[in-house]
């Protein structure tokens, strides 16, 4: 990709200022500098998702007996009945595949 930039006077001498002392030509300089700071904010938008994970983690082991016991209720909404099992089938019978169970079970 081509960028054309325009660069105040200040701005211009000194990234040539920087660019020599660090041995390379303007263009490669300006994009190191743009390398640089497009990992820089790639970095910070992982740390910030990091951050919020934490956080999260953080509120749900630090939540008190009485979050807790409310959390469970508020949950009971949500669940419903299950279907009771066939006479001589066990759960791992269901979530196996060998159900409905068969006669000699």
């Amino acid at each position: 990709m081509t960028l054309v930039l325009h660069l105040p006077p200040v701005t211009e001498r000194k990234l040539q200022e920087l660019a020599s002392q660090s041995g390379q030509d303007v263009s490669e300089y300006a994009l190191g500098v743009i390398q640089t700071h497009l990992h820089a904010c790639s970095d910070s938008e992982s740390s910030e998702a990091d951050d919020f994970f934490q956080q999260a983690v953080t509120r749900l082991t630090e939540r008190t007996p009485e979050q807790l016991a409310g959390a469970r209720e508020a949950s009971k909404r949500f669940i419903r009945p299950g279907k009771p099992l066939p006479q001589g089938a066990s759960v791992l019978d269901v979530v196996f595949g060998n159900w409905p169970a068969s006669p000699d079970v």
